[in-house]
């Protein structure tokens, strides 16, 4: 059933695109910091039985050696309190104990902000050793083996060589493209120290582009049961929301106001914060999106927005009110604070606290070195949505937020 066309007091147009954007997104969502949970649970459905812990664990597994890894997501985010400053962390996270083979044992404690969300306890039941299972078992065993032996034997491909955090990185291919057990498996890269031959990153092709995971530990480890027995609770809360791949894009009205006067009901950060100069002050309007609103009104009317736009003395041409931010932070020049018109339950901002600001920000590429992107911030007022976005990190955010006040 269509949904109801939101309109907000005083603001004479449709927000139809940027609600079916949201809702588009929002039925997709999926918990990006957990790359190696959703991979092992999509196995799970297709060929193992979970079984819930026991409170001993499993009594009698065998001693095979267990893959003990501990992977943290790039992508950040924190709630900052506008009013105290306090800093709430939601990075996600994972640690897993994985004991290959038909009867193995495998745990996950599920994290969020370094503190354990969800701790989940089961043993594989496939028969065969070829399948989806096996196959995400090879995966995470292969992670802790001698890669440089493994370059030699062929067993692995070198497919790309950079940087992250001044160490140099070599990319490795795990899984064959042709590998017909696990597809998905085959998208995923392994980032390799290349001094130390310890992986230390994931990846995963994302079209044209890479999301990425920091692996902090990967080895093999001597079985003790008590690593299979769980101690927190089964199922994480409520996890933050994280931008889907999506976009909505507008673009500056040739028509309008170029100068730096803010009008009501529009807010405005003031004429100098955070050390920066406001230098325009433009109308735009989102006319396109990735995705068509097969859902949504037929014919979605555009919207209406204000840019500020700080440190710089022209407004992108591109505006991207939300969505992962691929220009790394270290070459871009421009703040932009964009306003439109709240509406109801339009994610991300409707996940954001009263009275807060959420900060977000992933990692880009920049040549071959894997580099920071911008700083993405959401927050809403009575009356409107805002997205900052800055390369000065989300202190700077938070600093604008905060100074944000109406117009003349």
């Amino acid at each position: 059933m269509a949904p109801m066309l939101a309109r907000v007091p005083r603001w004479p147009f449709s927000l139809d695109p940027l609600i079916a954007e949201a809702k588009r997104r929002a039925r997709r969502r999926r918990w990006l910091g957990l790359l190696a949970v959703v991979v092992i649970a999509v196995a799970a459905a297709a060929t193992l039985e979970l079984r819930s812990a026991s409170g001993s664990g499993p009594a009698a597994a065998g001693r095979r050696p267990v893959t003990h890894i501990v992977i943290r997501d790039l992508h950040s985010t924190v709630y900052f309190d506008l009013k105290t400053g306090r800093r709430t962390v939601k990075t996600l996270g994972e640690e897993m104990w994985s004991q290959p083979g038909r009867r193995g044992w495998h745990r996950i404690v599920s994290t969020e902000g370094g503190r354990p969300a969800g701790d989940q306890v089961w043993q594989a039941h496939y028969t065969r050793p070829h399948t989806q299972a096996a196959a995400v078992d090879g995966f995470y065993a292969a992670l802790t083996t001698d890669f440089r032996a493994a370059l030699r034997s062929g067993k692995v491909q070198l497919v790309g060589r950079g940087t992250f955090q001044g160490r140099r990185v070599d990319w490795l291919r795990i899984v064959p493209r042709r590998d017909r057990h696990w597809y998905g498996l085959a998208q995923l890269e392994a980032g390799i120290d290349a001094h130390t031959y310890k992986p230390i990153l994931l990846r995963e092709h994302q079209g044209k582009r890479f999301y990425y995971e920091r692996i902090l530990l990967a080895k093999a480890i001597p079985y003790k049961a008590a690593d299979f027995e769980a101690h927190g609770p089964k199922g994480p809360g409520r996890i933050p929301f994280q931008p889907a791949s999506g976009f909505a894009f507008g673009s500056p009205d040739a028509a309008g106001s170029k100068g730096t006067v803010v009008r009501k009901p529009w807010l405005t950060a003031g004429t100098t914060v955070a050390g920066l100069k406001l230098r325009a002050v433009r109308p735009f309007t989102i006319r396109r999106s990735k995705h068509h609103f097969g859902y949504g009104a037929h014919n979605p009317r555009s919207i209406r927005g204000l840019a500020l736009v700080y440190g710089a003395s022209s407004l992108p041409r591109r505006i991207n009110l939300y969505g992962p931010q691929w220009e790394p932070a270290a070459t871009t020049r421009a703040t932009t604070v964009y306003e439109v018109p709240r509406a109801p339950r339009i994610a991300p901002w409707a996940f954001v606290p009263a009275g807060s600001i959420e900060v977000q920000r992933d990692m880009t590429t920049q040549g071959n070195r894997l580099v920071p992107a911008l700083s993405i911030g959401y927050l809403k007022t009575r009356s409107l949505l805002i997205t900052i976005r800055t390369p000065l990190g989300r202190h700077a955010a938070l600093q604008i937020a905060r100074s944000l006040h109406t117009g003349s």
